[in-house]
């Protein structure tokens, strides 16, 4: 235990009366990372041993995190088949989730590229994932099924069965705005009102900062200015989120002529053994190899196109 002696007060002292205390989200870190197929294992042991903690936990003003996995059959079932932003690659994904407190976003975000870089330095950073979509996020509201339910503060301690993220662009910074009002206002308790999803919360994606690790600037590409990210969080199983509760989604974002859907995608919280037994089921059906349906020679059934596989790989 470190003794009072060895305490730098001064820099608690500071650190404690800095800013906001308001208990509020101000902003977020949320990134989707795909395993390097074969080093699933090794990947989710130094995140949930290590990462978790070290790279977002440990921080100070982020005061909640979650994990969320896209199984090979909720990855099969992102929206639409042909997005830019997932890699034909990968077959499964994690979301990461890290909340972040009022008037902190910058603190934080100065700290990770502080802090990751030194946990570099120590050999504690991994290249077994892909970055699919990686930023972190300023806070513009949230929308509620039910008004005495969870608030946004306590999205990722409330037990919710799923999680879907989703991805739209507006042309610009100024039509997001447009686009932020009307999905908060309009899209969002539409969707909610169908009745399986309890809360709706958007973000904004900001541009990476200076020092950020080489593997993140290198496969997610510059940010559009109109993007926004909503994350819906949902009671009901998510395996069928996409077609019962977002199977018009892109038509009725298109049609208010603000914005294009770029990636629906769901997920439940899932860890190191929810992905091992999802690989060990993918085996077990013979019918999938890294999520993608067999084919004899057929080099189309890996596009995007196909990823909607029929039979024992059918997303369910």
């Amino acid at each position: 235990m470190q003794s009072a002696d060895h305490m730098d007060t001064e820099l608690l002292d500071r650190l404690a009366t800095y800013g906001s205390c308001e208990a509020g989200i101000g902003g977020a870190l949320i990134t989707l990372v795909g395993p390097k197929p074969g080093l699933e294992d090794t990947y989710n042991r130094w995140y949930e041993d290590d990462h978790y903690i070290s790279g977002a936990l440990a921080w100070p003003w982020v005061f909640a995190g979650r994990r969320w996995m896209a199984t090979r059959r909720l990855f099969a079932t992102h929206a639409p088949d042909d997005s830019t932003l997932v890699p034909e690659a990968l077959h499964s994904a994690f979301a990461h989730l890290y909340w972040i407190a009022t008037e902190h976003v910058d603190d934080v975000e100065y700290f990770a590229t502080v802090s990751v870089s030194e946990l570099a330095k120590q050999g504690r950073m991994s290249a077994d994932r892909v970055h699919i979509y990686t930023h972190f996020q300023d806070y513009h509201g949230a929308a509620y099924r039910d008004a005495d339910g969870p608030r946004d503060i306590h999205a990722l301690n409330h037990p919710y069965r799923g999680m879907v993220l989703e991805v739209i662009d507006a042309p610009d910074a100024d039509q997001r705005r447009d686009l932020q009002k009307w999905y908060l206002s309009e899209r969002a308790p539409a969707v909610l009102a169908r009745g399986s999803a309890a809360m709706c919360l958007l973000f904004s994606p900001r541009p990476h900062p200076a020092n950020m690790p080489a593997d993140i600037v290198a496969s997610v590409p510059p940010i559009n200015p109109g993007r926004l990210t909503a994350l819906w969080f949902l009671d009901d199983d998510p395996g069928t989120a996409v077609e019962t509760l977002f199977h018009d989604e892109a038509e009725t974002v298109a049609a208010a002529g603000l914005g294009d859907v770029q990636l629906i995608i769901s997920s439940r919280p899932g860890r190191d053994r929810d992905e091992r037994a999802d690989r060990r089921d993918a085996l077990k059906h013979g019918s999938c190899v890294l999520g993608y349906p067999k084919s004899s020679g057929d080099e189309h059934a890996r596009s995007p196109q196909r990823r909607r596989a029929t039979g024992p790989c059918q997303a369910r």
